[in-house]
């Protein structure tokens, strides 16, 4: 099984990833946790562009798309694998965040980003963690490492795209769970629903 878990930075994606890998373990399921971007070659050539707020020209959102889907591909036969040994896959991330983020940028149509994520594994259940901007932006308050897509236009855009995932990939999981709540409230809400 796939569990993706997605939504804006601060949503709180990390934290409920770890406490779910948590709870599912206590019910005795191998669980193997994950996040993207991955931290193989090209997840690290992504976060240096992150984490130095690079931008490389008018067509930033395309190579990134790019970049992204390139890791995933990479990331591909591992995430295979583990569903193969019977492992619970939980995902800090997929493609979803691509078609949320990128499309912000000129050149990134949503039919392109399909395209391009054509042949990669389809969750199971993505879960878009909703919260609004603000507290997005407060909970992100004491990071030391801030990166460009943390600013608030942004996020709001950002918040729009994932608000209308269901519509873009109508074939998909997609479920909206509130999270400007306790950790272990949305856990035990997204375990509820996963009926584990």
């Amino acid at each position: 099984m796939l569990i993706v878990l997605e939504g804006i930075d601060g949503s709180g994606k990390s934290s409920i990833a770890q406490l779910l890998k948590e709870e599912l373990e206590k019910r005795k399921y191998k669980i193997w946790l994950t996040k993207e971007p991955t931290k193989g070659p090209i997840g690290r050539l992504i976060r240096e562009f992150l984490a130095k707020g690079h931008k490389l020209n008018e067509n930033w959102g395309r190579v990134m798309a790019l970049l992204f889907a390139a890791d995933r591909y990479y990331h591909q036969e591992e995430i295979k694998e583990k569903i193969r040994q019977g492992y619970i896959i939980i995902s800090d991330r997929y493609y979803h965040s691509t078609f949320a983020y990128q499309p912000n940028y000129p050149g990134t149509t949503i039919e392109w980003i399909r395209e391009l994520h054509r042949y990669l594994e389809k969750p199971d259940y993505v879960f878009i963690l909703d919260i609004p901007v603000e507290l997005a932006i407060e909970r992100m308050s004491d990071r030391k490492k801030r990166h460009m897509y943390e600013k608030k236009e942004f996020l709001e855009k950002v918040r729009y795209n994932y608000l209308r995932l269901k519509e873009i990939l109508p074939n998909e999981n997609i479920i909206y769970i509130s999270n400007d709540r306790l950790p272990e409230e949305t856990v035990k809400e997204i375990l509820k629903i996963l009926k584990l």
